[in-house]
């Protein structure tokens, strides 16, 4: 679409017209001004490129700027607009870089991943903010979820592109309808990104298309349902007490402020997490926009910035009594330290194709639950061994020490409740 024709355009979102009048036209629209931002892979580290950029004039961007900023994290910026060359796929050899909008990376630093987590990127293609999660942690189980075919061959090349071999063993790719992950998947992952399928201003304002345009303004007025539906997915996959992250790439009131709404106002579970310090924090690189809602951030595009717009929305799911789908309530004892767990789930069939096993420990000073990663995928070898296996039964078996003979029937019972079974 042309600048000149950019007035004409009739945006059904009063709120976003507004912000598109707020943001200069010409970043929105002139690649040459789009600020690219470089993300070093930790596993094939360019450090003679580092050098390269820091002396082109590029800078760290997010740099120790959190408590919790991951230190395995390296991504530049220029002041002034630039874009490094993008680096081709090779079978076997892992990229150095990756180039993306800097905004990107506040969702994933918002979601604050650790180490031996438990992860879903729901909306995960092309996959960039999955290779963001990895740089942060080592997550115990990453499930990178793209409901489109082709785009969910786009996600493998760039995983296989920028993950070294080891750590593909607790990343899975499925390719089901976000909408129906939590139903498959209830209350097992820690953590919960939710960049949702939006109406892209950057893309249908750039767009020569008229046609592809227009197109893609009416479809705005159906997007919000979609995204609502993925985010009660979501909450549904995501453990008590674990965190929600939701973003998109666009201005749009209707696909941002309007969906969180809805979701705090119908399920009290939820709670919304402050992360307004997050603007004040980043506010030399990103400039941020009004939300009125102290739980999310907008990120609007402004020259000699990096570029936008991003908006990100921080959730949390509440300790419910009640019993939810999947999941065990809080009120349950909790299990003896000296048990441990190992359980093997077979997942539904087009959903994973292999097998997990995870044993569960408790450690006794925080009397919380701490999942063994070296345990992931054991089940498959053995299955390549023996494949009478695959058809043993698949329920868990509890394993106990004589001194704690007397829990056996305790630990029958809660052996039955399967959510105990889910990783935290």
């Amino acid at each position: 679409m042309h600048p000149l024709h950019l007035q004409n355009v009739l945006v059904p979102d009063a709120n976003t017209h507004l912000l598109l009048i707020f943001c200069p036209r010409d970043v929105l629209i002139s690649p040459s001004l789009w600020q690219y931002a470089v993300l070093f892979n930790r596993f094939s580290y360019p450090s003679e490129l580092e050098k390269t950029l820091l002396l082109r004039g590029y800078h760290t961007v997010l740099q120790d700027a959190l408590p919790h900023y991951p230190k395995s994290m390296k991504c530049y910026l220029s002041r002034t607009a630039d874009r490094m060359p993008s680096e081709r796929h090779q079978p076997g050899r892992l990229k150095t870089y990756y180039l993306l909008n800097a905004a990107s990376l506040l969702p994933v630093l918002a979601l604050e991943v650790k180490d031996g987590e438990t992860v879903l990127d729901l909306c995960a293609a092309p996959g960039g903010k999955s290779i963001a999660l990895l740089q942060c942690a080592y997550p115990g189980y990453l499930l990178c979820n793209e409901y489109d075919r082709l785009r969910g061959r786009w996600l493998r090349q760039t995983l296989e592109s920028f993950i070294p071999q080891p750590l593909r063993n607790v990343i899975k790719v499925s390719e089901l309808d976000g909408r129906e992950v939590g139903d498959a998947q209830p209350a097992t992952f820690d953590k919960v990104l939710v960049d949702a399928p939006c109406s892209n201003d950057r893309s249908w304002l750039f767009s020569s298309d008229s046609q592809k345009a227009t197109y893609r303004i009416c479809q705005r007025n159906n997007l919000p349902a979609l995204q609502v539906g993925l985010l009660r997915s979501a909450i549904k996959a995501l453990r008590p007490g674990g965190l929600l992250i939701y973003s998109t790439c666009t201005l749009s009131k209707a696909e941002n402020q309007d969906v969180i709404s809805e979701i705090l106002t119908s399920d009290s579970n939820i709670v919304p997490m402050d992360i307004s310090g997050i603007a004040r924090t980043f506010s030399q690189d990103f400039t941020f926009a009004p939300t009125d809602q102290k739980c999310s951030l907008l990120v609007i595009p402004e020259k000699g910035k990096a570029w936008g717009p991003m908006y990100i929305a921080k959730l949390k799911k509440g300790m419910s009594t009640r019993k939810w789908q999947g999941e065990l309530c809080s009120s349950s004892p909790p299990l003896p330290r000296t048990h441990s767990h190992s359980v093997s789930r077979r997942k539904r069939t087009g959903f994973l194709k292999t097998t997990r096993h995870v044993k569960i420990k408790y450690d006794e000073a925080t009397n919380t639950k701490k999942s063994v990663i070296s345990e992931l995928d054991v089940v498959n070898h053995q299955e390549e061994k023996n494949p009478k296996s695959r058809h043993k039964s698949q329920k868990p078996t509890c394993f106990h020490s004589q001194e704690s003979h007397k829990n056996t029937k305790l630990l029958s019972m809660i052996s039955m409740q399967r959510t105990w079974y889910r990783l935290v």
